[in-house]
């Protein structure tokens, strides 16, 4: 079923935290942390993927290097049917498929292997190890907000809309919620905020 508004929208909290995660806010901080992780290729992709798209962590972690092997930019790969009311799905753009060539660069990778493999072999990252991991990179960069495993998805939608001008309708439907106040209130946005897109180029 959809997220519904009885359930926390996506606002999981740190242990020992009382504040829900937080969206990175500028896309330069989420550049920063890019260049930071160049040296870890996994960690690198596993963020990439995650500001790239709505969808919960532990959807990402059910990928397999299969599912995205071979795919192109504005393909999708279609997660097995749940119940929802829309099959979930994760589209490729130019940054996730330059972030796969680069790790797939790895040639002991074989397609039934986790994309985000943990530390055994042939089982992928667990939930509970993304939290962590996103707060040392955030930390990185100097960033002091409250961050965890539900920053990559907030931070997809905080900037999609703040940035890109996209509406909330349209975010709605790609979270998969009810309405489009619940995605506002995930993304933490004035969904009485209106973003003037009039001087976006044309041509």
């Amino acid at each position: 079923m959809p997220e519904s508004k009885n359930q926390n929208n996506g606002n999981m909290k740190a242990p020992g935290n009382s504040k829900a995660a937080e969206p990175i806010k500028t896309l330069n901080d989420v550049r920063r942390i890019i260049r930071h992780l160049k040296g870890y290729p996994r960690n690198r992709l596993l963020f990439i993927v995650g500001v790239n798209s709505p969808l919960r962590i532990g959807k990402l972690l059910k990928l397999k290097v299969g599912n995205v092997r071979n795919l192109k930019v504005g393909e999708r790969f279609f997660f097995d049917p749940e119940d929802s009311k829309k099959r979930r799905y994760l589209e490729i753009n130019r940054m996730i498929l330059n972030g796969l060539q680069d790790y797939l660069k790895d040639k002991t990778l074989n397609d039934d292997d986790y994309l985000f493999c943990g530390r055994e072999a042939k089982k992928p990252l667990v939930i509970q190890s993304v939290g962590p991991l996103i707060r040392k990179w955030t930390s990185s960069i100097g960033l002091t907000g409250n961050y965890g495993s539900e920053t990559l998805r907030k931070t997809f939608g905080y900037i999609q809309r703040t940035v890109y001008g996209v509406g909330l309708d349209v975010l709605c439907d790609r979270f998969n919620h009810d309405a489009p106040a619940q995605t506002a209130n995930l993304l933490e946005i004035d969904k009485n905020n209106s973003i003037s897109i009039i001087y976006n180029k044309v041509g």
